[in-house]
């Protein structure tokens, strides 16, 4: 899979150049011998922005130039699994800070002022990720005062919705015969993302990991009660089907109301003692699961079951340690796990796993407990 393509959604009228700003300076690039190193979604961002790289040092990259006008990064908050966002401060040639900060667009909403947001800032999320697509919310923050000793924490809050920057998500094109090579040789595969649920399960429809025979549910955790969800595969958008995973008492409760109402939804609630039982609670079906449906168990000292384990297809919104926690859990269970990855936040599960590969020669070093 690569990144192709970016599209820049934005608020603004085009004469503001903030999301562009963006672009081109909230990022971690590198040279590495004269060249542009890092995330290829920066990579692809920075050179979508129009912007030059200007620095001055050979192993740095912190000043930028658009014709006259000139950006310096004075300080980077590099992107972490927790917050799943990044910022960085950037000068201008008056001297006017700008905090800039890009990220998932749920997790955003956490730092961003409401009164910036479009109406349809949810509907435009939720339809570009049911396509494939990889979204990323972007804001800015007008800095008046910086301290050297400012925490990021002083500053990352109340910031202003400038726009979504989205990437194209595509697959090689030996991928889906690759694919079923490995499945007509009786190969479990799956997908452990970073990515968001939509996004993910679309690019798995493409790869044919998950097949449109079959039905899927999506498994989540809202208001801290879990739930799984019907997903159509034709328009990947919810059907009227859904199984709650609730305490017995409020299972009991919901099964007798949803037994008393007269509507088209169909509803069927699942405790949550009943999930993590070695039973098949949900037939003929496929699984995606998301990283705070993980940590939840993580929590709770619960097991994700061995017969839930393998009918996942995706795991989605995953953080380093619930990659290398699904990992294990598989090997736990008598299977032989391959773990294939090209991020950072793949290690942890690549080198716990029995076969690991990396695309990534910075990765294989930080994976492989014989590197140098």
């Amino acid at each position: 899979m690569s990144l192709t393509s970016i599209n820049t959604y934005s608020t603004e009228d085009k004469g503001d150049h903030d999301l562009f700003h963006a672009m081109a300076t909230c990022h971690s690039l590198k040279l590495v011998k004269r060249e542009l190193s890092g995330d290829p979604l920066e990579l692809e961002m920075f050179q979508k922005s129009g912007w030059a790289e200007k620095s001055a040092e050979m192993k740095t990259i912190d000043h930028f130039a658009l014709g006259i006008n000139t950006l310096t990064q004075i300080k980077i908050n590099s992107f972490t699994s927790e917050g799943k966002m990044m910022s960085v401060i950037v000068e201008d040639q008056k001297s006017n800070k700008t905090l800039y900060a890009k990220g998932s667009p749920d997790t955003m909403l956490n730092y961003m002022k409401n009164s910036s947001l479009p109406s349809t800032y949810s509907d435009i999320q939720y339809n570009l990720t049911r396509e494939g697509f990889r979204v990323l919310a972007v804001a800015k923050k007008n800095i008046k005062h910086l301290k050297a000793e400012t925490l990021r924490e002083e500053l990352e809050f109340d910031l202003e919705f400038i726009g979504f920057f989205v990437f194209e998500n595509t697959l090689r094109s030996d991928s889906q015969e690759t694919i079923l090579n490995l499945r007509k040789a009786e190969l479990n595969v799956g997908i452990i993302s970073g990515d968001l649920p939509n996004t993910t399960l679309s690019v798995a429809f493409q790869a044919q990991i998950v097949s449109e025979h079959r039905k899927v549910y999506l498994v989540d955790l809202e208001d801290s009660e879990l739930f799984a969800q019907a997903q159509d595969f034709q328009s990947f958008s919810s059907k009227d089907e859904k199984i709650l995973l609730t305490t017995e008492r409020e299972a009991l409760l919901s099964h007798r109301s949803a037994a008393n109402q007269n509507n088209t939804k169909s509803v069927i609630p699942l405790s949550i003692s009943k999930f993590c039982q070695e039973e098949d609670w949900i037939t003929g079906c496929d699984l995606v699961i998301t990283g705070s449906v993980i940590e939840y168990l993580i929590k709770n000292g619960k097991d994700l079951p061995k017969s839930v384990l393998l009918r996942t297809k995706v795991f989605a919104s995953m953080k380093p340690h619930q990659k290398a926690y699904i990992v294990k859990k598989a090997m736990e269970y008598g299977e032989v796990v391959c773990m294939c990855g090209d991020g950072a936040n793949d290690f942890p599960a690549i080198k716990v796993a029995d076969i690991g590969i990396s695309f990534s020669d910075k990765e294989a070093s930080l994976a492989s407990s014989f590197s140098s």
